[in-house]
């Protein structure tokens, strides 16, 4: 049985996933349209994104360091990880100059495959390392990144 008010959270947080998955799926429809604005470029728009998502998480991130939540190590990572995609998002802007929204939103959406593919290898190559006499490439562990 379901605790009173239990339907009401999962209902929220439904919502807040149909929410997420409209802001994601506009994404490349709103890079386009704003970097058609004279003066703007994807630079810039990188730029800007990126600094405000930095400076909206950084209280709470230091508050989170301070209470001890997480590490100064879980920190930098996270911030070197941001950086990175960072670094990403500007080539997806750059590559919305050249091609249209929704050929952009495809070929950046096959990072799912392709990190699952690249996680795979790498898993059988560590257990091949290690002495693993049978091990294989198993194309199951990639199903839940194709769909």
């Amino acid at each position: 049985a379901m605790e009173e008010g239990g339907w009401a959270n999962s209902l929220l947080w439904r919502g807040v996933v149909v929410i997420l998955c409209a802001l994601w799926a506009s994404n490349f429809a709103a890079a386009k349209v704003i970097m058609a604005e004279p003066g703007v470029d994807s630079a810039l728009y990188a730029l800007t994104r990126f600094s405000v998502a930095a400076l909206a998480l950084l209280p709470g991130s230091i508050n989170a360091v301070r209470r001890g939540a997480i590490d100064k190590e879980t920190a930098w990572g996270a911030a070197k990880c941001g950086s990175w995609v960072a670094f990403g998002y500007l080539g997806q802007t750059l590559g919305l100059l050249s091609t249209t929204a929704s050929k952009s939103c495809v070929i950046c959406s096959m990072h799912c495959v392709f990190v699952a593919i690249v996680a795979e290898y790498m898993r059988n190559q560590k257990a091949l390392d290690a002495g693993v006499a049978d091990t294989s490439f198993d194309t199951k562990r990639l199903l839940p990144a194709a769909v």
